[in-house]
């Protein structure tokens, strides 16, 4: 039998250390609640599957984001942003905090383009705001090259008030949730137990607060939602500290009543080599685990806490807005004939490829008309 490679040996190490946290939180009972089992299984401090090295994002991870498919995408953001820095006035600063910055490919194309757009680029800077040591190590070694004007914290609560921009590309859908299944005429929440078999799906016992919006009504017996829990608090903390400026979410998701039509029994998943696992509850700290966000709910807790909802549209449609097709032809006139067709197909993939991501802005400040995504800030 070979011998186990360095890397496999951590993560048998890692893996035994979550399901040491996990049993430990479940205590006696054996019982736990999901948003808890996600915070150990994803967040474990320097066990948890976004804290091991070499990292879940790219083509050897896990899983790759727009960011990785086109630099289209990180491109076309940092002239919406750019936008926006105009329309404040174009100060001296105008900070851009990055929610779950991940290894930094967004942040070095958002940094590297504005750097081509005159004073804007001059006056970026540039706050990695990302819970995991590991990843955020990873992101600062490719980035300080680029730039001295980069910060890193774990939560945007540290950063104080600020003026300028949150970007949030894939996160919120990784952030802990709650599950709840109805049977008919209420809502049960769903943890997970411990027992011989391993992990499995069971009913807590009710009393636990909620927090946040109230749930909606029951749907028929048997319908699984995920609520967003951890979400809400984090577009409070937006609310509380982005004073003026914008936040631009990116994310798969769509409204509350597609959700429940096309995924009546939860849209939880687990992904490991880029493709799904079956067992959702399996190998917890070794795949990813996020669910679909729901716009509906959390652009109604954004508008409650402070914030306005400028635009709401498909990832595609608002980097077409924002001047993605100009930013395509800068890259193609650019590139050589070989690269030109690599960046043609990257960009196919970002534009059809994420068919079921959205892109939403919030605006700092009093409620405005709802407008869709343009060039210049709503």
């Amino acid at each position: 039998m070979p011998e186990a490679s360095d890397a496999e040996t951590r993560d048998a190490r890692a893996n035994a250390a979550v399901e040491q946290a996990l049993r430990h939180a479940a205590g006696d009972a054996g019982v736990l609640s999901f948003d808890r089992f996600m915070e150990i299984a994803l967040y474990e401090p320097g066990v948890g599957y976004y804290e091991r090295r070499p990292g879940p994002l790219g083509a050897d991870g896990d899983f790759y984001t727009a960011a990785h498919t086109s630099p289209l995408f990180g491109r076309t953001i940092a002239r919406r942003l750019s936008a926006e820095w105009q329309a404040l006035g174009s100060p001296t600063t105008f900070a851009i905090a990055e929610l779950g910055s991940g290894d930094g490919r967004l942040a070095q194309t958002l940094i590297e383009e504005a750097g081509r757009l005159g004073d804007f680029g001059t006056a970026v800077r540039y706050v990695l705001v990302e819970r995991s040591r590991s990843l955020a190590e990873r992101a600062l070694e490719r980035l300080r090259p680029l730039t001295s004007h980069l910060r890193w914290v774990p939560r945007l609560s540290e950063l104080g008030p600020f003026s300028g921009a949150v970007v949030a590309n894939e996160f919120f859908d990784a952030l802990p949730c709650r599950r709840f299944e109805s049977d008919g005429t209420d809502w049960r929440e769903i943890g997970v137990r411990w027992s011989s078999v391993g992990w499995t799906f069971a009913p807590l016992a009710a009393g636990r607060t909620l927090g946040g919006p109230p749930l909606p009504r029951p749907g028929p017996a048997g319908t699984v939602i995920e609520w967003p829990t951890t979400a809400f608090g984090v577009v409070r903390a937006i609310a509380d500290h982005l004073t003026r400026g914008v936040a631009l979410v990116f994310d798969y998701g769509a409204s509350e009543d597609e959700i429940g039509q096309r995924y009546p029994r939860g849209t939880l998943v687990a992904v490991r080599n880029h493709r799904a696992i079956p067992n959702i509850l399996d190998q917890p700290g070794a795949q990813d685990l996020s669910a679909w966000v729901n716009f509906t709910r959390l652009n109604e807790y954004a508008e409650a806490a402070g914030l306005s909802v400028v635009s709401d549209d498909r990832q595609s449609e608002a980097l077409g807005a924002w001047g993605g097709a100009e930013v395509l032809g800068e890259i193609v006139r650019d590139a050589d004939a070989v690269e030109a067709v690599r960046a043609r197909l990257a960009a196919k993939n970002l534009l059809f490829g994420f068919s079921n991501f959205r892109a939403v802005v919030w605006r700092a400040g009093p409620a405005r008309a709802r407008s869709s995504s343009g060039p210049a800030p709503g």
